[in-house]
């Protein structure tokens, strides 16, 4: 583990900046939360955050099942599978400039990290305004969407997303 990733099966992870917030509610699963800005990543255009999402069900919330595999991916007795990778940008008014940041990241990850992309990839803009066209909000999406294979969904700031 590093120092801008933490994994747990913890039910809610949250972040704040500026005047953005969102919530995201897992059930039971194991997540990783990873710190892109600052983090993993120091320079050029990257979102804030990324959470890996892993089949493994969680029992109990303190349940780790990375304690005792040396290499944090596999084990013995355990093997985790990458479910779902959420990227997340906390954006203010800029939609595009959120996206950009979103496909910098995917593109730093698919050359530097492939381990921490699977096929099906979510990203949210947490932006106080919107296109005012629906049809200019669909042509984002969609070229995100043949560029990435993310799929992205532009949320309202203090939003919630479930896992």
């Amino acid at each position: 583990m590093t120092n801008y990733e933490s994994c747990s099966c913890k039910k809610i992870f949250s972040q704040k900046e500026n005047k953005s917030s969102f919530s995201l509610h897992n059930k039971n699963f194991y997540v990783c939360e990873v710190k892109i800005d600052g983090g993993l990543i120091t320079a050029g255009n990257k979102c804030d955050w990324l959470y890996k999402v892993y089949e493994h069900k969680c029992k109990s919330r303190e349940n780790n099942p990375l304690t005792h595999c040396p290499t944090n991916i596999s084990c013995s007795t355990q093997s985790l599978n990458l479910k779902e990778t959420i990227f997340i940008e906390l954006k203010g008014e800029d939609l595009d400039k959120a996206v950009l940041q979103i496909e910098e990241t995917h593109n730093y990850l698919k050359k530097n990290h492939p381990d921490y992309l699977c096929n099906n990839k979510r990203a949210y803009a947490v932006t106080t305004r919107c296109p005012s066209k629906t049809s200019e909000l669909d042509k984002i999406k969609r070229n995100l969407k043949k560029n990435t294979g993310i799929t992205l969904d532009r949320v309202k700031p203090t939003s919630s997303i479930n896992l």
